[in-house]
């Protein structure tokens, strides 16, 4: 925990920089996967320094992806409807959490590298809805 807030008040700087050179759908692209690589690794691992050097690519992923996302999410709500859709996201959250506390049940009976694929599929396959949604729908623009 304290990896992940080290690296996002040292990076996050650094790392808009980096993005300024990329497409934003590239660039949600690499965060993602970089996301994926960081939680899957960081899910079967052991050693403490694999998993420090995991946690910090994770957030930088996330420090790549989620600003991305976000700015395309409210380009895509339309003014009249932002609290409609902010409360189908708690909903959404509290999917994530009972998805969440099945990977706990899931994780009892797994093995670690098990584990590590249920965890990248399901980082890969959100981020790819994310990306549809995000970059492929005809009613928002990409700026």
């Amino acid at each position: 925990m304290i990896i992940n807030a080290i690296v996002v008040v040292t990076m996050t700087f650094k790392v808009n920089q980096w993005m300024t050179f990329m497409r934003k759908g590239r660039a949600f692209i690499v965060g993602i996967l970089l996301y994926a690589v960081g939680y899957g690794v960081l899910t079967m691992s052991n050693s403490f320094w694999i998993l420090c050097l995991v946690m910090v690519i994770a957030t930088i992923g996330e420090l790549i992806y989620s600003p991305i996302h976000n700015a395309q999410r409210f380009l895509m709500i339309p003014e009249d409807k932002r609290g409609t859709y902010s409360a189908m996201e708690t909903i959404c959250f509290f999917g994530s959490e009972i998805l969440a506390r099945f990977g706990l049940i899931l994780g009892s009976i797994l093995l670690s590298w098990q584990m590590s694929i249920y965890v990248v599929i399901l980082i890969l396959i959100g981020g790819a809805l994310m990306y549809i949604a995000l970059f492929k729908n005809p009613h928002i623009s990409i700026k």
